[in-house]
């Protein structure tokens, strides 16, 4: 009985999970450039909380509601400010795990790939066999032919 069947079908089952790890992988990216997107929004409303910050500070003489009104105001923007950062710490969070998954699957595919180069090395020597065998049988089968004529 020949292996190539098995064969082939271990080598079909490497082809599956290597492509299932290279759509995880280019799922996790999409993911990584969405999570990079909002940084880059979150940067950008950290930089003009930033700016309205400074613009708030009281400027000349103020009277007393004039100042507890600054100060809730430079108070609201400051808590903003905090907000955005714990929100860009999670991102930069979610974003570290996404790349140690992809880097995984990275590891995952490649150990498929060399699976499914390994039976296409155990294929083509089976077939080597098998067409050594038949030549063999060829052979055997025409000595006998020669030898019942001869």
């Amino acid at each position: 009985m020949t292996l190539l069947p098995k064969i082939r079908n271990l080598m079909n089952r490497s082809e599956v999970n290597r492509q299932r790890c290279e759509l995880r992988i280019l799922s996790l990216r999409r993911q990584g450039h969405e999570i990079s997107v909002k940084l880059a929004e979150l940067q950008n409303q950290r930089h003009r909380l930033g700016e309205q910050l400074t613009l708030e500070r009281p400027q000349g003489q103020l009277n007393r509601a004039g100042l507890f009104s600054g100060q809730r105001r430079l108070a609201v923007l400051r808590r903003q400010l905090n907000d955005l950062a714990l929100q860009e710490q999670q991102l930069n969070r979610q974003q570290e795990e996404l790349n140690q998954q992809a880097e995984a699957a990275g590891i995952e595919q490649k150990h498929w790939r060399s699976k499914q180069d390994k039976y296409r090395v155990v294929m083509d020597r089976e077939r080597q066999h098998v067409r050594l065998t038949r030549l063999r049988q060829e052979e055997t089968e025409l000595q006998e032919i020669m030898t019942c004529l001869g």
